[in-house]
């Protein structure tokens, strides 16, 4: 009995279950490592899709550590796009830039909990090892944002996609959605080809607004996923006791942390900016 599989080498051809049995034609070096997990890339010929495979040939020599990220990426995240290689691009960038080492970077997230802007944290997390397992990566609630603060000993930077990459992305995607009429095989086709486009085209040192935080790890103040997150609940738990907008920036008013205090109504609920004090950086709680 015939049976079509793709090989390896990005054709398809058709061979016999016996045939298949003996694929040892094509024998990859092995190693032993502590940490390893078998999954590194080691040719483009191990490759099953043909796009990727292609890609691959044409790319990979210039940054192996970036395609074996991404394509790390897309394995965990189970589909290609453009924000979860937006976040292994950006976590990349955040480890040369701080000089770390994977498994010991710690990230705070602005991409929040929600598709697909949250599909940045795959990436991220994939990339570097900053995973919620390992306990290195949190996130902001109520934000929506293609960025996050890495930490790295006493260094620490934000990274967040630049508004000229990021609109190019959204326009495409946007007029995809219109075209197929919501989430179907077509539109996520699209999406492919927009993140394989990324994944090709885009430079991670060009990619990312960069902005290095000063750090003081005695301050309570200082901007890191701890005070952060500290701030961000004792927000969300004001928010629920049914303040007015008044009572919301007087909150934030008294917090020593944070300053600049307003709040947006919206059709669906409220946006709260502010500003985090140590950085001059604008922030946003959204509730709905």
């Amino acid at each position: 009995m015939k049976k079509s599989i793709c090989l390896v080498a990005c054709f398809v051809a058709t061979v016999s279950a016996k045939d298949i049995a003996r694929s040892d034609t094509i024998v990859f070096p092995k190693q032993q490592t502590l940490y390893g997990s078998g999954f590194d890339l080691v040719s483009c010929e191990q490759i099953t899709e043909k796009d990727i495979c292609e890609l691959c040939k044409k790319i990979r020599h210039k940054d192996p550590e970036e395609f074996e990220a991404i394509m790390l990426t897309n394995k965990f995240h189970q589909h290609i796009g453009p924000n979860n290689i937006y976040g292994a691009k950006m976590a990349l960038r955040a480890k040369e830039i701080l000089g770390g080492k994977d498994h010991e970077i710690s990230v705070l997230s602005e991409a929040g909990r929600k598709p697909p802007v949250s599909c940045l944290n795959d990436g991220i997390m994939a990339a570097i090892g900053a995973t919620y397992g390992r306990g290195l990566i949190s996130t902001v609630p109520g934000k929506k944002n293609l960025s996050a603060t890495f930490h790295f000993k006493d260094k620490a930077v934000r990274l967040e996609v630049k508004k000229e990459m990021l609109n190019h992305t959204r326009q495409f995607i946007k007029k995809s959605l219109k075209k197929h009429g919501g989430l179907t095989d077509e539109y996520f086709g699209d999406v492919r080809k927009m993140g394989l486009y990324v994944w090709e085209n885009y430079d991670r040192k060009d990619l990312f607004t960069v902005t290095r935080i000063s750090r003081d790890a005695s301050s309570e103040c200082a901007y890191n996923r701890s005070n952060v997150g500290q701030f961000y609940n004792s927000l969300h738990e004001f928010i629920h006791t049914g303040p007015d907008s008044k009572q919301i920036v007087e909150f934030i008013a008294k917090n020593p942390c944070v300053s600049d205090g307003s709040v947006e109504q919206t059709d669906t609920g409220m946006i709260i900016h502010f500003a985090w004090k140590s950085t001059g950086m604008k922030m946003k709680y959204e509730h709905e």
